[in-house]
């Protein structure tokens, strides 16, 4: 049996995969939003649909799976780098 997509109301995506990762799209009418859940739940894209403006940055690194050795809290020195910025 197959369904057709609605174009309203709230839809989440949880079958989706960036450059090796899980991801995750949650969207209505308005706004849609990807989070990379296999890199921490870090948000990857944020669009505002009328005006198609996505409002995240792109850094200019782009990132593999094999870039992501645990959490940035695993690394001493940068957490305490954090904690002194504070």
């Amino acid at each position: 049996m197959h369904a057709n997509r609605r174009n309203y109301g709230c839809r989440i995506n949880d079958e989706l995969e960036y450059k090796g990762l899980k991801l995750i799209t949650m969207e209505n009418e308005k706004i849609k939003i990807s989070i990379l859940v296999g890199k921490g739940t870090d948000i990857l894209e944020l669009v505002y649909k009328p005006k198609d403006i996505d409002f995240m940055w792109i850094s200019p690194k782009n990132f593999s799976s094999s870039d992501i050795k645990g959490n940035f809290l695993d690394n001493s020195t940068a957490y305490t780098k954090l904690v002194a910025v504070l």
